[in-house]
């Protein structure tokens, strides 16, 4: 949810800055902006949401169902964590849990919008895909400006 994302993001966005990472913590600051992507895509395929006939709702939003906003929002904050994690922290007692966070993270808030009856698996599963889509840019990116930056 929201306070949880904030609670990684922003934190994350400050200790890159603070660690002299101001591009990677520009990319981490608009990778909530797929987000719009997930609104687009939203827009076109205009699919319901799960019905309380169908599946438990414990969590009834309103609007089209596919794909996740909150998954496709996860795979890019997460997942940009994630990639950065395995690029500048050299200390594997210290790397690999902030990963395994990471990849919590976003299992866990796509299965959670399942288990709450806001969104059909495929509506998860299509929000990974274009999340890890945009996740691939955003790395692209990184790459290329490091890259640029080192020669």
């Amino acid at each position: 949810d929201l306070p949880f994302a904030l609670a990684v993001w922003l934190p994350g966005i400050a200790l890159l800055w603070l660690l002299r990472q101001p591009m990677r913590a520009f990319l981490l600051l608009i990778a909530p902006l797929g987000w719009a992507a997930s609104t687009a895509v939203k827009a076109l395929v205009d699919r319901p949401r799960p019905s309380p006939h169908l599946v438990r709702v414990v969590d009834a939003p309103s609007g089209s169902s596919f794909p996740s906003g909150h998954t496709i929002t996860a795979v890019l904050i997460f997942g940009l964590l994630l990639y950065l994690a395995t690029v500048l922290v050299q200390r594997p007692w210290l790397r690999l849990p902030l990963q395994l966070a990471c990849l919590y993270g976003i299992v866990f808030t796509g299965l959670a919008r399942i288990y709450n009856g806001a969104h059909w698996l495929s509506d998860v599963y299509g929000a990974v895909v274009l999340g890890a889509l945009l996740l691939a840019a955003l790395i692209a990116l990184d790459r290329l400006v490091i890259s640029a930056a080192r020669e």
